[in-house]
């Protein structure tokens, strides 16, 4: 099973509560990019593992022309109507189905860190620009900036090791891993920021449908059952209670911004 197909299976029955409770933490993340990227009426942008499509619905808000591709099915239909008159496809981010070179601006929000090769990921974005295009990806930050990795950590500890090398959402949050591989793939990155989002739920149920519904909260219902993965996320979340008994998690992302690098004109 590819890593596209793996993840789709993950995905697909928790679509509607990602959508509903957990994709929108993310906003000022989401926020942020966009007025970094400045788009124009009548840009065109494709968002690569668009998820339930809450970017592209932002973004065509503004006037942009929006594509987006993701592995499951269940997210895309929820994109497509979120957003009538984008292009929406199920796809893998390693064999992109978009004409080369179309777009003014290609993003992915955590989602290139779960490729089977991000390099090449990132080389089919690259292919999709224009020559005077721009990329945003945007990753987490250190699990040390993440108090929601509590969470994560607990429903990993209820699943198998991982094979060696094997995707997750932190692999390409190290220390001088992201922009390199950016650099290798055929950009010049112009811009690296951070942004934080306050992920906030009013109580345990809320912050178990979010969180449930992510690949690494199917994962675990899948190995243990409904009620010992929510039992693990409750005890895992337990620092994060409020006094009104809702629960916080502060956790900072990364961005960067590239453009495609100009080949060099062949010598004589």
């Amino acid at each position: 099973m590819s890593t596209a197909e793996s993840q789709s299976a993950l995905w697909t029955k928790g679509a509607g509560d990602w959508a509903k409770v957990q994709e929108g933490m993310v906003s000022p993340l989401y926020q942020t990019v966009l007025a970094r990227l400045q788009p124009k009426e009548g840009a065109r942008l494709l968002d690569i593992g668009c998820g339930a499509g809450l970017f592209c619905q932002l973004a065509a808000a503004q006037g942009v022309l929006v594509s987006g591709i993701d592995a499951t099915e269940a997210l895309i239909r929820i994109a497509r109507r979120r957003t009538r008159n984008g292009d929406f496809r199920i796809g893998d981010m390693e064999a992109l189905p978009f004409t080369e070179g179309q777009f003014d601006f290609v993003t992915a929000f955590n989602s290139i860190q779960f490729a089977e090769s991000p390099l090449n990921a990132l080389r089919q974005a690259r292919r999709m620009l224009k020559p005077e295009g721009v990329l945003a990806i945007a990753i987490w930050g250190s699990p040390q900036q993440a108090e929601a990795a509590a969470c994560l950590k607990g429903l990993a500890a209820l699943l198998p090791p991982p094979p060696a090398n094997a995707p997750g959402p932190f692999s390409l949050s190290g220390p001088d891993v992201l922009e390199p591989l950016v650099t290798q793939s055929g950009f010049e990155v112009f811009r690296m920021d951070e942004v934080d989002c306050l992920w906030s739920y009013p109580d345990l149920k809320t912050l178990a449908q979010g969180l449930l519904a992510s690949g690494p909260g199917a994962a675990a219902k899948a190995e243990v059952g409904p009620a010992k993965a929510r039992k693990a996320l409750a005890a895992a979340a337990e620092p994060y209670k409020t006094a009104s008994g809702g629960y916080e998690f502060r956790n900072r992302f990364r961005y960067l911004l590239a453009r495609p690098r100009r080949r060099s004109a062949p010598r004589d």
